[in-house]
């Protein structure tokens, strides 16, 4: 099973985020976006897993939640991994609020004590609006930056 833990956006949050990105969507069609329903803050990527580890998991994880509140995220500007003239995805940007940020860092250090590797790379709290399956074109992608 493919797993990854996110912080789920409340409909009406969801239902505004596509509101706000029609021109882009009007500007990219050919691009994978995502459907609202799916729009999440993803906190850690696990890929794919045996179904044995979401018991531990979840317990691990519900602990980890009880000890934060619940965080207001603020969402400004838009990127694309790794640049608009290659992009792979296209994103929204999350204010890297110091609380978000402790969030992570507890996620990160349970799911270590689970086995799972840390994170190498440094924490870039986005939302994923689409995905670049085929290369886009030139217009495409200036349309977008």
């Amino acid at each position: 099973m493919r797993l990854f833990l996110a912080i789920n956006l409340p409909p009406d949050v969801r239902r505004a985020i596509v509101r706000e990105t029609t021109a882009l969507r009007d500007a990219a069609p050919n691009l994978a976006w995502v459907p609202e329903s799916k729009l999440h803050l993803t906190l850690k990527f696990l890929g794919e897993q045996p179904d044995a580890v979401v018991e531990p998991l979840a317990s691990t994880l519900g602990k980890v939640a009880r000890t934060h509140r619940e965080e207001t995220i603020e969402l400004s500007g838009f990127g694309a991994f790794p640049n608009f003239r290659r992009a792979r995805v296209v994103w929204m940007g999350v204010h890297a609020d110091p609380r978000l940020e402790l969030l992570h860092h507890d996620v990160e250090a349970a799911c270590e004590t689970l086995g799972f590797e840390l994170e190498g790379r440094p924490f870039r709290p986005h939302l994923t609006l689409a995905r670049v399956r085929t290369p886009a074109d030139e217009q495409t992608l200036r349309a977008l930056s």
